[in-house]
Parts: C-alpha cells; structure tokens; sequence
C-alpha cells in the first residue's frame, strides 16, 4: 500500500506542471538555436587562453572529489536505507517491519551516492 500512495505522489508531481497550465519545454535544437543566436563566436579570443581556461574548469582537485564522495555516500546510506524499508515494507508481520531492506538498502545506496557525489558535487 506505501509503494501505491509514493507512486501516486510521483505520478501527481510529475504531471503537475500540464494539469497547472505550464507551457511545455522547447525542444532542446530550438535551445541550442537560441544561444547560438545570443552568443558570440569563441573565435574572437585566442586559443591560447580558451584552451587554458577549459582545462583549468574541467579538472577538480582531488579534495574536492573526496568531500564530493563523503557527502554523497552520507546522503546515498540514508537515502538507500529509507527505500530499501519502504520497498519491503511490513510482509513479515514482525517486531522490525523494513529492517532486512534498510540493511540491504543502505551500503547500496551509500556505494551509488559516493560514486555520484564523487562526480559531480562540489
């Protein structure tokens, strides 16, 4: 019954923005075609300087990776444990409903949220 009402609630929010009226996104061409009208050329400034300046902001520091990775495998444990108890739920009628999928939920949660804030937080 819990996974029905979370679905429900997705399926709600995720069908919000139509049932409210919201224009739909543009398509991303007519995106790409509005910034290249908007933006200069890169080829006004030198290559020199446009190579320096996309590899200093492509590469993060290695402290930046590891604060990025603690967060996101806090986050990911939690988060990995709260579905895994919400995924089994209360089939066993037993003292500790969700226990067996919080313990299987959480180091697979903590595993993926690492992985993920290691790659794009911070």
């Amino acid at each position: 019954m819990r996974n029905l009402g979370c679905a429900l609630v997705w399926l709600c929010l995720s069908a919000a923005p139509l049932l409210a009226g919201a224009e739909p996104r543009p398509s991303f061409s007519a995106i790409v075609q509005t910034i290249a009208a908007e933006v200069p050329l890169a080829k006004a400034r030198p290559a020199a300087s446009a190579q320096a300046g996309q590899a200093a902001s492509s590469r993060r520091g290695v402290g930046r990776r590891i604060l990025g990775g603690a967060v996101g495998g806090v986050g990911g444990f939690f988060g990995g444990g709260y579905l895994g108890a919400a995924i089994e739920g209360d089939r066993c009628e037993c003292d500790d409903p969700g226990l067996m999928g919080a313990v299987i939920g959480a180091p697979i949660g903590a595993a993926v949220g690492a992985w993920l804030g290691q790659k794009w937080l911070f």
